[in-house]
């Protein structure tokens, strides 16, 4: 683990979110995340250690931005060979229509190898997997890496029960009692938001694990309808847990 995990509702705008170097995009999906402030959320952390024997730290996160504020609350406990987690994201209804709902973990680049069970062999969105089979995939992190025209989102998997990077006999290991969404990256959404074209893009040194209770679906609206509003991320609550 090369950094804390981080609290995740950005992603880099696909083409269908809105043409990010073109002027008149109001309306579009990644022009209301602006106004929302959703790119720029500072978020303040307070921790509690239960006194219980169960050991739980409880984090409290408060998310600001433009739209007004987020609220997390965390728990991480030990538990035999490995670590629980759980995030519960409270949605106010000043927000609508968001990127996504989840963590991004920082890990090693050395971790090259991906396995998973769930929808795949190729990258699937909620509005965008019917064409993916359900069963165990093995992969490479690099090969992830879908080299959009201009870069993207892209590589995510739906239907997720558990997901694992490795190297060699090293490895980290993700399961969910319920299906989650994952995605797995040497490239972070931040450059991938903000480059033009894939020349400008170079893998970082580490390896991301991206976990969402939900993610936006893809929609059409580069040239036709957005993305239909079951497909969509609203207000509410969101529980992630692993």
């Amino acid at each position: 683990l090369e950094g804390p995990v981080m609290l995740n509702l950005w992603r880099a705008p696909t083409d269908n979110d809105g043409f990010k170097f073109l002027p008149k995009q109001e309306g579009k999906a990644l022009s209301n995340w602006k106004k929302m402030g959703i790119d720029n959320i500072s978020w303040k952390h307070k921790y509690k250690n239960s006194n219980d024997p169960s050991n739980i730290i409880k984090q409290t996160s408060v998310g600001e931005c433009k739209a007004g504020r987020l609220g997390v609350t965390s728990e991480y406990a030990l538990i035999r060979g490995g670590l629980y987690v759980s995030h519960s994201f409270l949605i106010g209804k000043n927000f609508n229509n968001l990127p996504r709902i989840g963590v991004r973990w920082k890990f090693s680049k050395e971790y090259k190898n991906l396995t998973w069970f769930g929808k795949g062999p190729q990258e699937t969105y909620e509005d965008r997997k019917e064409s993916g089979i359900k069963k165990k995939h093995s992969s490479s992190v690099e090969a992830q890496y879908v080299p959009y025209i201009m870069p993207q989102e892209h590589g995510n998997l739906t239907e997720i029960s558990w997901l694992k990077i490795s190297c060699g006999a090293k490895f980290v290991k993700f399961w969910s009692q319920s299906e989650i969404q994952a995605s797995v990256s040497n490239y972070l959404d931040e450059d991938l938001s903000w480059a033009l074209r894939t020349s400008e893009l170079s893998p970082t040194d580490y390896c991301w694990v991206y976990l969402d209770a939900m993610q936006r679906g893809l929609g059409g609206a580069s040239c036709g309808p957005d993305t239909l509003d079951r497909y969509q991320v609203g207000p509410g609550t969101y529980k992630l847990e692993y």
